[in-house]
């Protein structure tokens, strides 16, 4: 069993990115969470902009995005797993490689937002080392938490 993870940058696998975080606002049904999907559709791609996909014996299973706030703060997006792949520990392996690829790339913070109600997703970013930040809101809601985790080299 393979797992490996590709950095999406052809039209093709922006696609496959797209696809899975459509899958991703469907199953969470939350409005709250893409108030302002298509517009943020078009800030992906970017040279600046890092989309990777998670691939597990061949099949696409997974994705995470990070755009910039700023030169050295970026903003976590988009993690998502296939229902059918969960609980084998790729979104940890996924969230690891590309924090990794961040701090090769002088990243100084990741923020994050997430949904109160959505218990084991805070479970997880707490135990990969990401705290409660209210700096990093960004979404006026009170059901969403705010996170950041300052990277390390």
């Amino acid at each position: 069993m393979s797992l490996t993870f590709i950095r999406a940058q052809s039209d093709k696998e922006l696609d496959q990115f797209f696809d899975l975080v459509e899958k991703y606002r469907v199953e969470l049904n939350e409005n709250v969470c893409f108030p302002a999907y298509e517009k943020e559709r078009t800030t992906y791609g970017a040279d600046k902009t890092f989309i990777f996909l998670a691939k597990k014996d061949g099949h696409i299973c997974g994705c995470i995005a990070y755009r910039p706030k700023t030169n050295d703060v970026y903003e976590m997006k988009r993690l998502y797993i296939l229902p059918s792949y969960r609980q084998q520990k790729i979104a940890d392996q996924l969230l690891i490689y590309t924090l990794n690829i961040l701090r090769k790339n002088h990243v100084e913070k990741v923020e994050l937002e997430t949904l109160k109600r959505l218990g084991p997703a805070l479970s997880f970013y707490q135990k990969h080392g990401f705290q409660i930040d209210k700096n990093a809101h960004h979404t006026e809601h009170e059901d969403i938490v705010p996170m950041g985790l300052t990277l390390g080299k």
